[in-house]
């Protein structure tokens, strides 16, 4: 397919350019669900897109995977014009679930996302699994699971673990008055400790916590 210097000038977009050009292929290519090789025996691949949107990208996947695995691609709405994007990525994925449920009603599942749409994938598994439904396979493409926001509580603003609140019920230290030097001291120079139960405070980042041994 040529496109002429003027029709980019004219329509520097993909949905201009295929309004444009008017050509049945080209408004095909541009749907949610691409079919890349619709034919085979086995389960489907269903590849999300990466953030361009576009699942053009997966096409020379047909000359990798093998013949009896058909392969479809993901793609996101509003490329052609007519639709707005997804407010989320779950709204996202609850859409592709939707249109790969149109090939494939009931699973194993196979899917496979690159980059931004590995995120994708993941949450279409999630809401797959939820359903009740097997996800067989799970493919992730350059990229990595979001880092986990620390709890209210745990860590000041600037991310720094806080340290453990002091022990009410516990005494202070220069408060404690030793009753005899042989008493308050042990052979090894290290404060004695009572007979009795006692209170073993708990060290490093973690919320403050004590323990009662006899």
């Amino acid at each position: 397919m040529n496109v002429a210097v003027r029709d980019l000038f004219a329509a520097p977009t993909v949905a201009g350019l295929t309004k444009r050009m008017s050509l049945s292929s080209v408004q095909d290519a541009l749907d949610v669900l691409l079919p890349i090789r619709a034919e085979g025996t086995r389960p489907p691949f269903f590849c999300v897109h990466p953030a361009g949107g576009l699942g053009w990208c997966y096409m020379p996947l047909a000359h990798s995977v093998p013949d009896d695995i058909p392969l479809y691609g993901l793609q996101a709405r509003g490329l052609d014009g007519a639709g707005g994007l997804a407010g989320s990525v779950r709204e996202m994925a609850a859409d592709y679930v939707a249109q790969l449920r149109t090939v494939q009603e009931t699973g194993p599942y196979h899917l496979l996302g690159w980059s931004f749409g590995a995120t994708v994938a993941h949450e279409m598994a999630v809401q797959l699994r939820e359903a009740g439904e097997e996800v067989a396979a799970l493919v992730v493409l350059d990229a990595f699971p979001p880092v986990a926001k620390p709890e209210d509580g745990d860590a000041d603003a600037d991310g720094a673990a806080r340290e453990p609140e002091p022990d009410a019920e516990a005494e202070p230290e220069r408060d404690r008055k030793p009753t005899s030097t042989a008493s308050s001291r042990s052979s090894a120079g290290r404060p004695a400790t009572s007979s009795g139960p006692h209170r073993k405070r708990s060290t490093g980042p973690w919320p403050a916590c004590s323990t009662t041994t006899a």
